[in-house]
């Protein structure tokens, strides 16, 4: 035989192999992400919220509790606790901080979620309960959009103590930092907002603690401000507050445009969310930030936001563009992998990037896709001990459309780190 014909056949046959073992890979991505989607279910879900306690004799209780009103937005989890926040968007919520026992409603079967698990006021009703004209020295809970767990077993949240009713917002009282005990069940610590670090359309609906290590007295938190495009800095040993602000906190001009399964709204919204890397050398720590109106994503070094001094523009770094249909609300640092774990809201999606990888397309994984119970992620945090918790709550069907309350429509979800990551490329 010619050995110009062996030598074509020999080239020929290579790839078709290269093309079978394509064709081979390709089958068990598709099968991986299958897999994937088909085998993870939510641990607890919702048709309506419900709550536990709830005075039966009350005469307001009409008023006070419309199930339909009430819209999840954040989780955390700490030991048996797992933390659910409600904002008083709307009248009828009888409890912002809420939690659920974990032991009580454990199951061995991934495929047996618990559905409509009333909610139990955190740390009680009284506390939670609306007081429209409250006093100066009450504790009493206006409204709180997500909460954060800290390494000192504190749980931190603002209380924009602001009622978010259809055009009708109105302050009962001025934004607080509080801090809660989780070991005690108590609050600890609270901390007014000053009037010169927000304005009448401020939102609070994040926080980002920074605790010194083994010095739980030596803490900062790093506190978006979604409309008013800032971020409010807390010193917490030393009980002062100041506002940081720069032209990357604000969403771009054509950004912003949502269509979530059809359903097509714009949202301005700035900044809404830190994420803190591990901790580097002298403490400090690089904050990862965005707005929700912008697929850009930035850092700054957590010095920058410590210093009440003047800076350049340059220390805000601008890392890329995630790309088309790629906005977030919310991320969350794995402290122990230093991988970004984000939600990818405008599709229904959970993606993550490892931040010792250069920020490109390529680094950028999208882990869990689904467009029927994935809908609107609102919240992501993490446990500390390898997993990742998640809040999906359909909230712009809430807002734009009305939602179905024979349908599912709040869900939790939980992923394990290790398993979520292992061959990709944010391993």
């Amino acid at each position: 035989m010619n050995l110009k014909v062996i030598i074509l056949l020999n080239v020929l046959t290579f790839l078709k192999l290269i093309q079978a073992n394509h064709h081979h890979d390709h089958d068990k991505a598709n099968l991986k992400d299958h897999h994937h989607k088909k085998s993870i279910e939510p641990k607890f879900a919702w048709h309506q919220l419900l709550f536990k306690d709830l005075p039966s004799d009350s005469d307001d209780l009409e008023e006070e509790f419309i199930p339909y009103n009430n819209v999840p937005m954040g989780v955390s989890k700490w030991g048996d606790k797992l933390i659910i926040t409600v904002p008083r968007r709307k009248p009828g919520i009888p409890s912002t901080l809420n939690y659920i026992k974990l032991k009580q409603h454990s199951s061995k079967h991934e495929d047996n979620h618990n559905i409509d698990v009333p909610l139990i006021p955190y740390p009680n009703l009284d506390v939670n309960k609306l007081r429209l004209t409250p006093t100066p020295d009450t504790l009493n809970l206006v409204s709180i959009y997500r909460t954060t767990v800290d390494e000192c077993d504190r749980l931190w949240m603002v209380d924009t103590g602001l009622l978010e009713y259809t055009r009708n917002r109105t302050y009962v009282r001025s934004p607080r930092i509080l801090v809660l005990d989780l070991n005690k069940n108590e609050f600890i610590h609270q901390f007014e907002i000053a009037d010169e670090l927000h304005t009448p359309k401020s939102t609070f609906a994040s926080i980002a603690v920074d605790v010194t290590p083994n010095h739980c007295d030596q803490t900062f938190a790093y506190i978006p401000d979604l409309s008013a495009n800032q971020v409010v800095v807390y010193d917490m040993k030393n009980q002062k507050a100041w506002k940081v602000n720069h032209d990357s906190f604000h969403g771009e001009p054509d950004g912003g445009k949502f269509d979530i399964n059809g359903l097509q709204f714009q949202l301005p919204d700035g900044i809404f969310s830190i994420a803190l890397s591990p901790h580097q050398e002298a403490g400090l720590r690089t904050a990862y930030y965005h707005a929700l109106a912008s697929t850009n994503e930035y850092s700054v070094s957590t010095n920058v936001l410590k210093n009440q001094s003047k800076f350049n523009d340059n220390v805000f770094i601008r890392l890329g563009d995630k790309g088309i249909k790629q906005e977030t609300n919310c991320f969350v640092m794995d402290q122990k992998t230093g991988v970004l774990f984000y939600n990818q809201v405008n599709i229904n999606a959970l993606a993550c990037w490892n931040i010792k990888k250069p920020f490109n397309q390529k680094n950028h994984v999208q882990l869990f896709n689904d467009n029927d119970r994935y809908i609107y992620p609102s919240d992501i945090t993490s446990d500390g001990h390898g997993n990742i918790w998640v809040m999906t709550n359909k909230l712009p069907f809430f807002i734009f459309q009305g939602l179905n309350s024979t349908d599912i429509n709040f869900r939790i979800w939980s992923f394990r780190v290790s398993d979520l990551i292992s061959h990709t490329n944010c391993a």
